[in-house]
């Protein structure tokens, strides 16, 4: 990380002057393991009767596969979209599982 940002004639005296403790991410496999329920195990984005509280995150329930990145910048989506009133819904993500080029690439992919 020194050299990437470029800190290398500093290496010495940070070396010399710093304790390193690898860790792992204890959370980082929470992804993956089984919910207790399909729904009510998570808050929903915009609580029910809430006029200025939402959640945003991947652990939220807002009826889409957690396993996406962008599942929380949606759920930021949804929460401004209900709580202004906005007449304007997110566009569901887009996956490709019924497009025909998508199933080609997957099948020309795979006979390599």
């Amino acid at each position: 990380m020194c050299h990437q940002f470029g800190f290398v004639k500093e290496l010495p005296h940070i070396r010399e002057t710093t304790i390193c403790i690898p860790t792992t991410l204890p959370y980082l496999m929470s992804h993956f393991l089984p919910r207790k329920g399909k729904k009510g195990d998570r808050p929903l984005v915009v609580p029910k009767g809430s006029t200025n509280l939402a959640f945003m995150g991947q652990f939220t329930e807002n009826g889409e596969c957690v396993m996406l990145v962008e599942s929380s910048v949606r759920s930021a989506q949804m929460g401004v979209c209900t709580l202004l009133n906005l007449d304007k819904k997110v566009p569901p993500v887009y996956t490709g599982i019924h497009s025909p080029v998508v199933f080609f690439r997957a099948l020309a992919t795979l006979l390599k």
